[in-house]
């Protein structure tokens, strides 16, 4: 009898099934589960083979995780909006007529000569393109950071809007410099310009009486007519007074030649009279 459970015991191996406890979900595995073989042997002489022990590890979790997608609508992204995405062109002339009291120096930096930390408060006159048109005005701050007199200029830091009147006003912001054309970084807007972003080129003619600017708009929807007029070309003997009188000019005819030909109506008159 015990020779026989003996053989039972030496004729098939003996399957143990072990339970690991859980780790964490961070710890989870990730490929597929696998069977590892334990060889224990036995401290009984009399059973000559050794046990093999089976341990199973546990299985991923069936659940997953809710995945959230982030996009970036980008400003080129212009699907399903009415708003088109090329480049607008728009000219205006910046004009200072001694009328305002700018532009004002504020020499914080104590010394006789221009040097960094000095501001520069400014407001001036703004017009169409073709000088036919006030537009609104320009108002801003400039801080000085560099004196060139190599140059016989500055560089600005500048922070100004441009205000359009009832089309609504644009922002801009970056370096000035005096002595050449520089660009500026277009940062916003309200009116008709909401949204807008773009650079605007600022060409110097005489500073800080006359500057011609070159907007490079993207984001807003077409602009309007009356400030698409064509530009004059910028030179220093520009001035807005000139282009009012010849945009009145068929008018003042019209009112000189009546009036002109008035005194030569009433001699005749008296002419015929006097005969």
């Amino acid at each position: 009898m015990q020779s026989s459970s003996m053989a039972s015991l030496t004729s098939a191996p003996i399957t143990i099934s072990t339970f690991k406890k859980l780790p964490s979900i961070g710890s989870l595995p990730t490929a597929s589960p696998t069977v590892k073989t334990l060889q224990l042997k036995l401290t009984n002489p009399a059973l000559s083979q050794s046990l093999k022990i089976h341990s199973t590890p546990p299985k991923s979790p069936n659940f997953l995780l809710p995945r959230r997608l982030l996009t970036c609508k980008s400003h080129d992204d212009q699907s399903g909006s009415a708003i088109p995405a090329e480049v607008q062109e728009l000219h205006v002339y910046e004009i200072n007529d001694l009328d305002r009291g700018s532009p004002a120096v504020l020499r914080l930096s104590q010394k006789p000569v221009n040097s960094l930390g000095d501001l520069v408060p400014f407001t001036n006159k703004l017009f169409t393109g073709d000088l036919k048109k006030q537009l609104g005005i320009t108002q801003g701050l400039c801080v000085l950071i560099e004196n060139k007199p190599e140059k016989k200029g500055d560089r600005f830091e500048a922070t100004y809007s441009f205000n359009f009147g009832d089309y609504g006003h644009m922002a801009v912001r970056g370096q000035y410099l005096t002595y050449e054309d520089t660009y500026l970084s277009v940062v916003g807007g309200s009116g008709i310009f909401e949204g807008v972003y773009g650079q605007v080129k600022l060409e110097q003619i005489v500073y800080p009486f006359k500057i011609f600017y070159t907007f490079y708009l993207r984001g807003i929807k077409d602009l309007p007519v009356e400030l698409l007029g064509k530009p004059v070309e910028p030179n220093r003997t520009i001035d807005p007074i000139l282009y009012y009188a010849s945009h009145w000019k068929p008018i003042l005819r019209v009112l000189l030649s009546k009036y002109f030909a008035q005194p030569k109506l009433v001699s005749s008159v008296n002419q015929k009279q006097n005969a």
